[in-house]
């Protein structure tokens, strides 16, 4: 049976508030404590990388004592497997499809595709969180999670910040491209 985005963000429910301080923390930290003279040095690569430091430093404070998720680390591929939800996460910079906007390693098309990984238990679902920046890279537009396909993203679903929700509303809606044809 096919997991739906209901199913899947429904199952992460209880995580999607701690996956988008993780976004949100990392490119925070990244734009507040590096010097702005040191920033207008770095590429949109380099932006990247060190956010994603910041990223793992993140996950692994808010997962580690967290006995539901295994960190994993493959070849330098960093995971976080999410047993009671059968999911795997990793994390990337992307654009507003879901896409991973860096340079994809072979592991990582891999990843993307559910190909079998050594050390990655199957048939977890695998998705990407990430966040999304602005075109100036200065702010964060929203975190999301997306689950690749074969050569496109399935869906993509973005988080809403707890501050923005009132009461008992929804903690994401989908933002999944619609498909055009001809």
């Amino acid at each position: 049976m096919t997991r739906t985005i209901h199913d899947l963000m429904g199952a992460l429910q209880p995580y999607h508030d701690i996956l988008d301080a993780i976004s949100r923390e990392a490119h925070d930290t990244y734009v507040s404590r590096y010097d702005p003279s040191l920033r207008l040095e770095h590429g949109s690569r380099t932006q990247a990388n060190c956010t994603y430091d910041h990223i793992v430093a993140a996950a692994d404070r808010a997962l580690l004592d967290d006995a539901n998720v295994i960190p994993k680390d493959i070849r330098g591929l960093k995971v976080w497997i999410f047993k009671s939800q059968d999911v795997v996460i990793r994390f990337k910079k992307m654009d507003d499809f879901g896409n991973s906007r860096t340079y994809q390693t072979r592991q990582q098309i891999d990843y993307d595709k559910g190909i079998e990984l050594p050390g990655l238990p199957v048939p977890p679902v695998r998705l990407t969180a990430g966040y999304l920046l602005d075109r100036t890279g200065s702010q964060c537009i929203r975190s999301q999670i997306a689950r690749p396909g074969e050569m496109t993203v399935d869906w993509c679903a973005a988080l809403i910040p707890a501050e923005l929700r009132e009461d008992n509303t929804a903690t994401w809606t989908e933002v999944t491209a619609q498909r055009r044809f001809g």
